[in-house]
């Protein structure tokens, strides 16, 4: 309405917004990182296959570098975006680097689920990790065809971790994303 866009526009707008944007400008509060550009699927949605560049994992040292210069502010540290963050070896060292600096106070991982192993559940449940599977599709034929991994293996990963979680003193947040209803 034109009474929100006058206040959005105005001047006064900008005098309280100015400087909270500035602030966000200078250092983000929440680091996204992607471990690895690997995936285990072919999902038909996801860009993965046409990102240019060489495959591989992220070199720890790099790594170290990266937290380390961001966690001189800290904030929240995001796994995952076009590559599957479990499938770095070296992901469980990698959240126990990340819990020597008190300033990184939240974990996030965005998982297919497919390399979830009870070991990493345990882990991410122990660390606090809030953890995001891209189910994206409950039919067991149509989540094969879409996706190109098996859904048996992704139901029973997810149950072991919903299960460990149950039972957790703490329990960690777990949302489920499911993006496709129906045929493609």
């Amino acid at each position: 309405n034109n009474f929100r866009r006058i206040v959005f526009e105005s001047a006064i707008f900008d005098f309280l917004i100015l400087p909270q944007a500035a602030i966000l400008e200078k250092f983000p509060g929440t680091l996204i990182i992607d471990n690895t550009n690997l995936c285990n699927a072919k999902c038909s949605w996801c860009p993965n296959d046409s990102i240019p560049g060489a495959r591989g994992i992220m070199d720890n040292e790099l790594f170290k570098k990266i937290i380390m210069d961001y966690a001189k502010k800290g904030g929240i540290v995001r796994f995952g975006t076009f590559g599957e963050p479990l499938l770095d070896p070296e992901f469980i060292k990698k959240i126990d680097f990340i819990q020597k600096f008190p300033s990184i106070y939240k974990l996030e991982l965005i998982t297919n689920g497919y390399a979830l192993t009870e070991e990493i559940a345990s882990k991410l449940i122990d660390y606090g990790v809030d953890t995001e599977i891209s189910l994206d599709e409950l039919d067991k034929k149509l989540f094969e065809r879409l996706k190109g991994v098996s859904f048996e293996k992704n139901w029973k990963n997810l149950m072991i971790l919903l299960r460990m979680n149950d039972k957790a003193k703490k329990p960690v947040e777990i949302n489920i994303r499911i993006k496709i209803k129906g045929e493609i």
